[in-house]
């Protein structure tokens, strides 16, 4: 036989209050487009780890770096007026 549990009602309000605290967002006007976001944080990154000695940390700023700039370029495809749809001519 197993005994249900029950939560006192003051706890569900104070969770579903700071879910709703969470979901606000923080909405600020971008300068830059996405991809010179991306373009400078791989630039940046590049920098960094040539001063870094080869290891982890080099590895992963090397990789975040190749990843943006994957990223920029299929955001700028995408982005494209003449991108082809699915199953149109």
């Amino acid at each position: 036989m197993r005994r249900k549990l029950q939560v006192p009602s003051n706890r569900i309000i104070r969770e579903s209050a700071n879910v709703k605290m969470a979901a606000k967002r923080n909405r600020r006007k971008q300068t830059q487009s996405l991809q010179e976001r991306l373009a400078a944080f791989a630039e940046s990154a590049r920098e960094r780890a040539r001063s870094l000695p080869p290891g982890r940390e080099r590895e992963m700023l090397l990789r975040r770096a190749k990843q943006n700039e994957a990223t920029s370029n299929l955001t700028e495809w995408l982005s494209a007026p003449v991108f082809p749809r699915r199953g149109q001519s």
